[in-house]
């Protein structure tokens, strides 16, 4: 809760285990994302997949924001190599 009212520019990326209950969706993930966007200054994603993960975490180089991701686990690709994603 600190990190939200201090302005720093934090990204916290979660990991699939601590998400995922043995690489099946678990509701920790839906009650994580709740409580992150009830943060003020929080960008919540929750990338489909490993291309839109990936192009996700370049960009959250050209801003400065509190920033809270998932990683998609084991996803079927939905997305193709290349596609442009933008935050916002």
């Amino acid at each position: 809760m600190s990190v939200a009212f201090s302005e720093l520019n934090v990204k916290a990326v979660v990991p699939t285990a601590a998400s995922r209950s043995r690489g099946r969706a678990s509701q920790m993930s839906i009650e994580d994302v709740a409580l992150m966007t009830s943060l003020p200054g929080f960008v919540v994603m929750v990338p489909s997949d490993e291309i839109s993960a990936r192009a996700l975490v370049f960009e959250t180089r050209n801003i400065s924001a509190r920033l809270y991701s998932d990683r998609p686990s084991k996803a079927p690709v939905v997305h193709k190599a290349g596609t442009d994603f933008k935050i916002g």
